[in-house]
């Protein structure tokens, strides 16, 4: 290896004045960040700048930081390793994309083994994107699985919905249960033999509910704010005011069908409009037959 490549390898230390110098005109860095940091007593820094990018940019800092990683790494592969192909041509370093698949592979600590440092100073380089992409990959991991923890109002959703529907299964459980005890007790009225098929249904529908009914207390023991107990309460209020109006549809519909049957006979001149309003509104006469 020349100096010159010793010079080459010099120069990738501009990456950094490159960054500090973009970090400069960042909004976490100007006078008035500067002001209100001198106010909380910090320091400026530019490791603070590159925390709070990351704290507000997560995913597109990584990438930044991981493109950069890579097109500085792959070029000091090409410095180290280029001069050997003048021996062996079995690795083409001469490739910029080869030394940026190589990186890649380092980085991921994955090593196909198709391209691999064979110079001191490569392996040393190797070894620094090695240690540099465990780094990079844990911090990319750890922002990914930010988004996949539930926040709060998602947890209490989903501990909403999962009480809504043991509540639902209770009532469907509880249903069968009477559904059961009705048919029994019709065929007892009717002086009836039960079967032990009957029976059978019986118990199990009442084993089934007797557990349905430990869930849900089970998880009523959870923590319940007082939003949640709300949201329940206006749950079951929904339903009850759909139940109503569906009461109060089925009986319009009456009335309206009620009204139609006087108009159509009103519209009869045969008939004495006050009789017919006195008979609709008058009870049915029972008619008790007398002994002689």
């Amino acid at each position: 290896m020349s100096l010159n490549d010793f010079l080459n390898l010099a120069q990738l230390l501009q990456v950094f004045t490159i960054i500090r110098t973009l970090l400069t005109f960042s909004k976490y860095y100007n006078r008035h960040a500067q002001r209100l940091m001198s106010m909380t007593k910090l320091r400026p820094s530019y490791l603070f700048v590159i925390k709070a990018q990351l704290h507000s940019q997560p995913i597109f800092s990584i990438m930044v930081i991981l493109i950069i990683s890579m097109l500085s790494l792959a070029f000091a592969i090409r410095i180290c390793e280029f001069p050997l192909n003048k021996v062996d041509d079995s690795q083409d370093y001469e490739s910029f994309v080869n030394c940026i698949w190589m990186v890649a592979a380092s980085m991921s600590t994955i090593g196909f083994g198709d391209y691999f440092p064979r110079t001191n100073p490569g392996r040393v380089v190797s070894f620094i994107t090695a240690v540099w992409g465990v780094f990079v990959y844990a911090l990319l991991s750890a922002r990914m699985l930010d988004y996949l923890i539930p926040s709060v109002k998602e947890m209490k959703s989903y501990s909403i919905m999962k009480r809504l529907r043991k509540r639902k299964a209770l009532m469907g459980k509880s249903k069968k249960f009477i559904d059961e005890c009705f048919s029994i007790r019709k065929k007892c009225n009717r002086l009836q033999p039960v079967k032990p098929e009957k029976m059978n249904k019986f118990y199990e529908s009442l084993i089934s509910m007797k557990e349905a009914k430990e869930e849900y207390r089970a998880g009523l023991h959870e923590n319940i704010t007082l939003s949640e107990e709300l949201f329940l309460m206006q749950v079951d209020l929904q339903d009850n005011l759909r139940k109503i109006h569906g009461l109060i549809n089925q009986e319009q519909g009456m009335i309206t069908q009620r009204r139609r049957i006087i108009d159509e006979e009103s519209d009869n001149p045969n008939v004495n409009h006050f009789e017919m309003s006195f008979h609709a509104n008058r009870p049915p006469i029972q008619q008790h037959h007398q002994e002689p």
